[in-house]
């Protein structure tokens, strides 16, 4: 039986939902008829921004870019919010993007922002609809669009084919069944080949601005190397994968880069975590809890970082973006890291433990758990995920500066050696080899 509350909420979100889906539908078709008229779309292919996480709509605009150096005649469209009221006007230039501003929109929008909900909830879920509603209306070009019935069953054909488990078969499939989304990234990682992308190419780019803030920070004119740590938090009572659990296993670490001569410097939205944890440290900036942080701020810190030590999470997009070499530390899911196909990035997995015996498992027998392919699918009841030791993050730091001096990033060379002893040589045979087989049918 439900609780009242409960009742309350369901019935609630509902009937709130299906009101923003009749407001998106109408306002949607008005916007539909009003843009013949308007020049900026004229002989355009629209997208629309699908989701306004930090990592996709980053991925999202950066391809529009791209694509317009090449061909210009791509429009990219969003309600005006973060992180897309940034990047627009950061990356693109002004006829090749639009802010969804139709009148019935703009009406219901300027009702929502007086109502009082949690976190600006409400509004986000309206604008979200209207963007689904576009995607779905608008659309001539879609990052995210799921794969047609025919592909699906060529997949699926190809797979069987192939010499790899049961499980990760499992997965690829489930993962294709859902979207296209690598389509998209493969167009991505081959218009970045040869995109010359750096800080000066952002619009609006303020090297008084830029000097300015790296003063304040105490890093002008000197080596730095931007650290991300996702924190540790709780999904429906399990451990979030991709997080770090433990920041000690860092400290090893930052005392080499230090004195190798690289200031360390913290990357991030402001956290308390990281900021008690460090707050004693005088080898660590924490940009991310300094009052300066803010997404244009990040542009200009990631733009003159040396490299980019981080998780797995949407903000190695920006590296990403200005070319920057990246270590990717407590890795579970591969295939991100495949769908990325960007050549300068190094990734370390993290420990699997199966929960009944508390052994763990090796590499190995990692790649054959299909639940270390997809975040949703990693079972909880029978593994749990453990962050590398501080000895493991210091031999993985210390290879890839090795790589980092040489620029370049394979897995073969001698110089990983000890790397790959360390933690097993087979994940970079399976992994990096075999599993990139499969993503360049």
């Amino acid at each position: 039986m439900f609780d009242k509350n409960t009742l309350f909420n369901i019935v609630y979100t509902y009937l709130i939902l299906n009101f923003f889906k009749i407001i998106a539908v109408l306002s949607v078709f008005f916007f539909k008829k009003n843009i013949k008229n308007k020049t900026i779309f004229k002989k355009k292919l629209i997208s629309v921004i699908h989701v306004n996480t930090f990592g996709d709509s980053l991925e999202q605009v950066s391809l529009i870019r791209l694509l317009n150096l090449k061909f210009t005649k791509y429009i990219i469209i969003s309600t005006k919010q973060f992180p897309n009221n940034v990047y627009f006007p950061v990356l693109l230039k002004k006829n090749s993007y639009f802010y969804y501003n139709e009148i019935f929109y703009l009406f219901f929008l300027k009702i929502l922002r007086k109502i009082p909900s949690k976190n600006g909830y409400l509004v986000f879920i309206y604008n979200h609809t209207i963007q689904q509603t576009l995607v779905n209306y608008i659309a001539d070009f879609n990052f995210f669009s799921k794969l047609e019935p025919s592909r699906l069953i060529f997949l699926k054909t190809y797979i069987k084919k192939k010499k790899f488990n049961l499980s990760f078969k499992r997965a690829f499939i489930k993962y294709h069944s859902k979207t296209n989304t690598y389509e998209s990234h493969k167009i991505l990682s081959k218009l970045r080949e040869n995109d010359k992308f750096n800080i000066n190419n952002i619009n609006n780019y303020s090297k008084a601005k830029e000097n300015e803030l790296l003063k304040k920070l105490g890093i002008f004119g000197k080596k730095f190397v931007c650290l991300f740590l996702r924190i540790q938090s709780r999904i429906n009572g399990s451990h979030d994968n991709r997080s770090t659990c433990d920041l000690s296993t860092y400290i090893k670490t930052i005392n080499f880069l230090y004195k190798k001569g690289y200031k360390i410097l913290l990357f991030g939205s402001p956290n308390d975590i990281t900021k008690n944890f460090f707050k004693n440290n005088k080898q660590v900036i924490d940009y991310r809890n300094s009052g300066l942080q803010n997404l244009e701020n990040d542009f200009y810190i990631v733009g003159n970082c040396s490299f980019f030590i981080s998780q797995l999470s949407g903000v190695i997009n920006l590296p990403i973006l200005f070319n920057k070499p990246i270590l990717l530390l407590n890795i579970v899911n591969f295939y991100e890291i495949c769908k990325l196909k960007y050549n300068k990035i190094i990734y370390c997995p993290k420990i699997i433990i199966k929960r009944s015996n508390n052994s763990k498992l090796s590499l190995k027998d990692t790649l054959l758990l299909s639940n270390i392919f997809y975040d949703e699918d990693f079972n909880n009841v029978e593994y749990f995920s453990k962050d590398i030791s501080e000895n493991q993050t210091l031999r993985a730091v210390e290879t890839f500066l090795k790589m980092f001096k040489r620029n370049k990033y394979e897995f073969k060379s001698k110089s990983h050696y000890k790397l790959k002893n360390s933690l097993d040589s087979v994940i970079y045979q399976d992994v990096k080899v075999q599993i990139n087989k499969i993503y360049n049918y």
